[in-house]
This record gives structure tokens, C-alpha cells and sequence, in this order.
């Protein structure tokens, strides 16, 4: 079959087609209709006569091999599918799902009679849910990351051709349920591993379930996990040994038997922890537009190659754009990232600012102008893919000049709206509520580097530069102006006691280096003072974070990079602030670039003032950006002075005791003078 498969590949059709057929016999003597190599073969044949176009024939062999993969299905009827419950974990049958959905989906482009176009797409639209479904249980399957990131980077276009041919119905229909099954396909492809991480969080606090239960169901996924690893390696060696193959593939057969059977148990037996951590569901459209206030719009973007998906939704609108991207797309982005970090400014002459202008202008024209009646006035959250979450938002330009450098006059979107950002909208609503349980308010600190002047990182064998941060300390005391703060500074900024420490408390503030390893994100870290401690060296890296149990409402990580890293398509940014989303604080302030002290010092302080005023953390952020550009000089209105810093998660106003110890006496002074007051008017009286 594989040889068949080389000739027809290298244009030997004829006897490529004839190894299809023997191959083909070879199979049914041997193994009969149902096993997944007979279910291959079928395959085969329907991908040959897909690539000759002849569409039907193809779908009718990719029927026969969803009838071989599936035990108890035997219809051959092309628009027939087979149950969902009844599909066990098999990555050819996702594959056999995959391409008679697009089959069908080519099938309708081919129709000129409306009636058989909306059958044939409808029927597309339904095996690419059954192929959605089949991924998340594949994914629920897999006990490592690592797998389920391959697995969703590989899935992302599955997801976007589901979009695609949701939409297309809503076109030839306008019935909204295929517009809002477009976004929940959308939700699909954003963060899932990090939701469902969050989610088993859940389950393993609130859910009920013995511990033998949930050994039962490790040993299961682990197991799984090996053998599919077993059977992975012996396939890529060049005599694998088929005794083995097959024996692995029984063994994985029979433990997706017992895994159904034991979530079916949990189902029933333990419903609270079913639903928690088996729950795949996306936030909808209903739920969205009732938990969004009147002010605030949001806006999920999809990316596939040559299109971009917007979904607006605000209180009482939701719709969907759709335009054509070409080779400018990803020139204005690249244009963008490089002029927000060249590090030094005076490169930017009068070419480069015009490049950036016509960049900032182009993506507000492509991201924003199609939605631009529904944002009135509105807070936008973004919810980006791709490379647009390297972008801050906030620089995007609404109209063009054509003055000479001016940064700070020029019309960028910060100064209509407040704009935020999540992984996903299931995401940005879900309740850490039941996390949060009364804290101190803020935990702030600034390591000293004077013994780090130098590192240099094993793992990459690159040496880093750990300068001091000369505002670093002022930038945390300036928060006691504000709010109830205890600080740890110099050498008692130390990992081991924010380790220790950090459960405690509303808000934690970090003003210190972060070193990012956008290789292996688990091992990007922020960078505390050296206290030569034997269990820790004074490295916070990601994979720690995720282990820590966190009661914050807020994270403000005031270090450079720290919303910078790999990207993940899938997932988005694996950033060092989704270490703390993971560990259960729902909003991160951090930074996309490497940051300005002065500029940061500044920004800080009115962001905290801000906030001490009762505003939101979009609004807060929003404020304290305008009054840097309004009070800066044309060099240091340059948005990467301002620009680098995002809020990503709840935007909500910061709640516990936020009032300072002055505050505190002026308060207390303002009650005794109201008591005197009334004092001496009741004498007079």
C-alpha cells in the first residue's frame, strides 16, 4: 500500500492504483471489514479520487472506511455519519472524518441546485463536529502537554475549516445557529489545554472523587499514553516489528474501552466531577452578551492563511466579518513589532515613522474599521490569534498625517477606548470566585542583582546581563501611597519568600528581570535576589508557577517580556503570565517588550492611583498612558516608552481594603472633625 502510495505520488498512477487493489485483497483475507489497516487502505482509495476530482467516489470510499473503523456502523449512504458516543479514540478515523467533511464541503462548492448545496454543506458541518468532538477526547487521552500542544497546533486548521463551512450556511441560509456554531468552533481553537488544565484544577478541589478513582483514571491515561509512544517508535524504525504493533494497538483498543467505561461511571456516580473536568464546553453567544455591560465590545480574531475571521459581540449585536489577507498582513505586523522594539530610537528617521503610520493605519483598517459601529465609546477585549498577540492594540492609528514626527498627536486607538486582552472568551468570563478567599492586599518586590551582574543559562549556554534596575525600588514604595503594601527589597526579595509568601495576598507586584526561553517555555523564570539558598537558586521558572496555589486578583509583572514567548498556534503566547492564570490569579498586567525604567516608574504610579480610585484595570492602564503621552516630550511619546504594557484577564476594579494607612487618618481626622462639628452646632442651637 505505502509503495502504491510513492508511485501515484511520483505520477504512476496506473500501477500505484493496481498496489491499492492487491494491497486491498490482501487485507480483507487477512484481517476482514473491520480493523483500522482495512479501514487505511479505503482510505487510500478515496484520497486518489479526491485528487482526481471525482468527489463522489471519493466520499464513498471514505465511507467504507469509516465502516471498517467503526464497529457497529454499516451504512454506506454518503451522508450518513456515525454516532459520536459510539466513536472510539483512533487518530486515521479523525483523519477519515477530516477528509470526507472536506469532501463534502467541496462536494456543495460543486452544486449549482441550492437544496443539494445546503444538504452537502449541513453534512460537512456535522462530520466536522463529530471530528472536533473526537479531538477532544483524544486530547482528554494524552497525559503530557507536550502531546496535546502537537495535537492542537495539527487540529488548528480543522477547526478553521468547521468556521469556514459554518459560515457558508449561515450565508445560504441565515439561520443564526450556524453563525454562532462559526464562533464556537472559533472558541475551540483558543487556549483549550490551558482551560482544561484550569478545569481539572476544579475538579481535583471541588469535585468529590476518591483518591482511588483518580489513580484509576492516571493509570489509564499514562497507560494509554505509553503505548501510543510504543507504537509511534516501532512504526518509525525501518523493520518494525508488527507482533508488537498489533499487541500495542489491542492493548490501546481495550483501554479506550475502559476509559469510556470509567468517564460513563464518573458521569453518573460523581456528576460534579464529570462536569469539571470533562467538560469541553465553550461559553456561547447568549451567555457572553448577558455577562458583557453596555460598555464593553469583545473581539475574538481567527487567522488561517489567506483569511481573517472577526467576531464581534457586544450586549445586544453579534456579527462575524470576514476579508482577504495577502503578503501585507504579515509585513505590517513584522513592521509594527520592530518599530515598538529596535532598542535604539534614533534609528527612527523620517522613513521608518511613515512605515510604521502606514502599518498602524492598514491593520486598524483590517482588525478594527469592520467592527467600528459596534465600539462606540465601548472597552474592547481582544481575544488575538496568531501573531497579532505581539501587538498591543492601543498603537493601532484611525486616521493618517502626513505632519512630521509627532508621536504624541498622532490618532491611536488608546485615546477611544480602553483595551484588554484573554487567551479565549470562555476564559476571560470564568468564575476564580470560589479560589479567593480574603488576603492582605499587596506583596511587592524589587530583587537587588549585585551579585548576578552575570548569568550564564545551561540550558543554551547564552550569558545574560542582570543589570540593576535603578527605579525598581522606588516603583514599589510608591505603591504605599496608594494601597496597603508590604515590601521585600534588595537582598530579602528572595524566591523562597514569595514562595512563601505570595498565597497571602490581593495583589502581588514584581518589579525585577525575567529571562525568556522561548525554546522551552516552562523554563522562562524571573529573576530574584541570590541569597545562596540550598533549596532554591533564586530562578522562578514557569513550570513553578504552575505548581503554586495563588489567591491574587491581580499579578502586575513589571519586568520585561513577560507577556512575550513561544507562540503556540492553538494556545497563543506561552508567556510567564499564564503560569499565573494557571495557578488561579485572573488578571496579569505584564509587558511585551523590554521596558523603560523612568517610563515604567511613571506609569506605575498612575495606574495604582488610578486604581485607588475605584477605576477598572483597563481604565486604570488606559488613564495612566494617556497622561504619559500628554506630559511627554515628542523622543518619549514613542510608543515603546508607553505601549509595552497589557492587561490580559479580568478587567474588573480591584477589590479588599485599599485604602492606605494616611488614608486611614485622613479619614479618621475628617469623622472626629464631623463629630466636633455637630458638637457645636447643637450648643448653639
Amino acid at each position: 500500500m505505502d509503495y502504491g502510495t510513492f508511485l501515484i505520488q511520483n505520477n504512476n498512477k496506473t500501477k500505484g492504483f493496481e498496489l491499492y487493489q492487491k494491497s486491498h485483497k490482501i487485507y480483507m483475507n487477512n484481517l476482514g471489514l473491520k480493523h483500522p489497516s482495512t479501514s487505511q487502505c479505503f482510505l487510500r482509495f478515496g484520497d486518489f479520487y479526491f485528487e482526481q476530482n471525482n468527489i463522489i467516489k471519493a466520499l464513498q470510499y471514505y465511507q467504507k472506511a469509516l465502516i471498517a473503523n467503526v464497529q457497529d456502523f454499516n451504512d454506506t449512504n454518503i451522508y450518513v455519519n456515525p454516532y459520536s458516543e459510539k466513536i472510539l479514540l483512533d487518530n486515521y478515523l479523525l483523519e477519515t472524518l477530516k477528509k470526507k467533511a472536506k469532501a463534502l464541503s467541496c462536494l456543495a462548492n460543486s452544486q449549482i441546485n441550492k437544496k443539494n448545496k445546503i444538504k452537502a454543506l449541513s453534512k460537512s458541518l456535522e462530520t466536522y463536529e463529530i471530528a472536533v468532538n473526537l479531538i477532544q477526547k483524544i486530547r482528554f487521552s494524552f497525559s503530557t502537554e507536550e502531546s496535546k500542544l502537537f495535537l492542537m497546533e495539527n487540529e488548528k486548521n480543522t477547526l478553521i475549516h468547521a468556521i469556514h463551512t459554518a459560515l457558508a450556511l449561515y450565508e445560504e441560509t441565515g439561520i443564526l445557529s450556524y453563525k454562532t456554531k462559526a464562533f464556537e468552533f472559533a472558541e475551540k481553537s483558543k487556549a483549550t489545554i490551558l482551560l482544561a488544565s484550569l478545569r481539572n484544577n476544579d475538579a481535583m478541589i471541588f469535585g468529590g472523587i476518591p483518591d482511588s478513582l483518580q489513580n484509576i483514571e492516571n493509570e489509564i491515561i499514562h497507560a494509554l499514553s505509553s503505548y501510543k509512544n510504543f507504537i509511534f517508535k516501532e512504526k518509525e524504525k525501518q523493520n518494525p516489528d508488527k507482533n508488537k504493533i498489533t499487541l500495542w494497538e489491542e492493548k490501546v483498543f481495550n483501554l479506550n474501552i475502559k476509559q469510556d467505561k470509567l468517564i460513563a461511571y464518573l458521569e453518573n456516580k460523581f456528576p460534579s466531577y464529570y462536569e469539571l473536568k470533562y467538560n469541553s464546553k465553550i461559553i456561547n453567544i447568549s451567555d457572553i452578551q448577558t455577562k458583557l455591560n453596555n460598555n464593553t465590545a469583545l473581539l475574538e480574531y481567527v487567522i488561517s492563511d489567506t483569511l481573517l475571521y472577526i467576531f464581534t459581540i457586544t450586549s445586544d449585536k453579534f456579527e462575524v466579518y470576514t476579508s482577504q489577507l495577502d503578503s501585507s498582513f504579515n509585513k505590517n505586523i513584522q513592521t509594527i513589532i520592530k518599530f515598538l522594539t529596535v532598542k535604539n530610537l534614533m534609528l527612527h528617521i523620517s522613513g521608518e515613522y511613515r512605515e510604521f503610520i502606514d502599518a498602524a493605519y492598514n491593520l486598524y483598517c483590517l482588525l478594527i474599521k469592520p467592527s467600528v459601529n459596534s465600539l462606540m465609546e465601548k472597552d474592547i477585549i481582544i481575544i488575538p490569534d496568531g501573531k497579532l498577540a505581539y501587538i498591543p492594540f492601543d498603537i493601532l492609528i484611525y486616521s493618517k498625517t502626513d505632519k512630521e514626527i509627532q508621536f504624541n498627536n498622532l490618532s491611536y486607538l488608546l485615546k477611544k477606548h480602553a483595551i484588554g486582552y484573554s487567551y479565549s472568551a470562555t476564559l476571560y468570563f470564568k468564575d476564580y470566585s470560589a479560589y479567593k478567599k480574603k488576603s492582605k492586599n499587596v506583596l511587592a518586590f524589587a530583587p537587588t542583582y549585585k551579585n548576578r551582574e552575570l548569568l550564564t543559562l545551561s540550558e543554551h549556554n547564552e550569558r545574560v546581563n542582570l543589570d540593576p534596575i535603578p527605579g525598581a525600588i522606588e516603583e514599589i514604595n510608591l505603591i504605599s501611597d496608594f494601597f496597603n503594601t508590604d515590601i521585600c527589597k534588595d537582598h530579602n526579595a528572595t524566591e523562597e519568600k514569595f514562595k512563601a509568601l505570595a498565597h497571602n495576598y490581593n495583589i502581588l507586584h514584581l518589579a525585577m528581570h525575567a529571562i525568556i526561553d522561548n525554546e522551552n517555555p516552562m523554563f522562562s523564570k524571573l529573576v530574584f535576589s541570590d541569597n545562596n539558598d540550598s533549596i532554591e537558586d533564586g530562578f522562578l521558572n514557569t513550570y513553578e508557577i504552575y505548581g503554586m496555589k495563588l489567591n491574587a486578583n491581580m499579578a502586575v509583572l513589571s519586568a520585561c517580556n513577560t507577556g512575550y514567548g513561544k507562540l503556540q498556534q492553538g494556545e497563543g503566547i506561552m508567556s510567564l503570565s499564564r503560569g499565573f492564570l494557571y495557578a488561579g490569579c485572573p488578571a496579569i498586567i505584564m509587558t511585551l517588550w523590554t521596558i523603560e525604567d523612568n517610563s515604567s516608574l511613571e506609569i506605575m504610579k498612575n495606574f495604582y492611583s488610578y486604581l485607588s480610585d475605584g477605576k477598572n484595570k483597563l481604565d486604570a492602564l488606559r488613564l495612566a498612558k494617556l497622561d504619559f503621552l500628554k506630559n511627554s516630550d515628542p523622543l518619549k511619546s514613542h510608543p515603546y516608552f508607553w505601549a509595552a504594557y497589557i492587561n490580559i484577564g479580568d478587567i474588573s476594579p480591584v477589590t479588599g481594603s485599599n485604602i492606605t494607612n494616611n488614608n486611614y487618618i485622613y479619614l479618621f481626622s475628617l469623622i472626629i472633625i464631623l463629630i466636633i462639628f455637630g458638637i457645636i452646632r447643637r450648643k448653639n442651637v
